[in-house]
């Protein structure tokens, strides 16, 4: 355990950030599940919306700086075209 008292409130702000990315990376994750779950059963009414929410959580991440423009970038890629795969 640190002695230097930045080096402590340091660690507790650490900690705190780790904690809201993870909520937020997690939640991040149940939006893309659901999306590509509602393209597997081909509902394009609600699948729809649920791709706009992953997006926009997925593009919301970067703001936050949970992730990297790159990752972002990657990942509404994959999701993109795993959607159009499972829907065609």
């Amino acid at each position: 355990m640190a002695n230097i008292a930045s080096q402590i409130k340091r660690i507790q702000t650490n900690e705190k950030a780790r904690v809201q990315n993870a909520t937020f990376r997690a939640q991040m994750r149940t939006a893309v599940k659901r999306a590509i779950t509602l393209a597997t059963k081909k509902d394009k009414e609600a699948l729809k919306p649920a791709l706009t929410l992953a997006i926009k959580l997925i593009d919301k991440s970067v703001s936050n700086g949970v992730q990297t423009l790159a990752t972002a970038g990657r990942q509404k890629s994959r999701l993109q075209a795993r959607i159009a795969k499972l829907i065609a």
